[in-house]
């Protein structure tokens, strides 16, 4: 049986989450964050503005090189084009500081 997209993200969530992550004061925070982009993005649609409205992870839950946490501290409200490339943005200057490192 697979499993949905929905249910294969329910997954990667709770496997990303740690321990001290799941008592009820961060995991309000964490309902936060998304209920903040939710409400945020019903309020431009009521004014009549299309623009996307995500909470990302600053170091994304699957990547190629890194796995982040499911914490508040790695959850932000984005809004517009900067709801997908926030990280690229960051890993690019980390190779940036490497390569100024590695041409000394």
């Amino acid at each position: 049986m697979e499993l949905t997209k929905q249910e294969q993200r329910a997954v990667m969530l709770e496997t990303q989450t740690p321990a001290y992550a799941l008592t009820s004061t961060t995991r309000r925070a964490i309902d936060l964050q998304y209920r903040r982009a939710s409400n945020l993005r019903k309020a431009f649609r009521d004014a009549g503005i299309n623009v996307p409205v995500k909470t990302r992870a600053v170091v994304p839950h699957q990547h190629k090189y890194v796995s982040g946490l499911n914490v508040p501290s790695n959850l932000q409200t984005v809004v517009g084009k900067e709801a997908n490339n926030a990280f690229t943005r960051l890993q690019n200057r980390a190779k940036k500081a490497l390569e100024g490192r590695n041409a000394r």
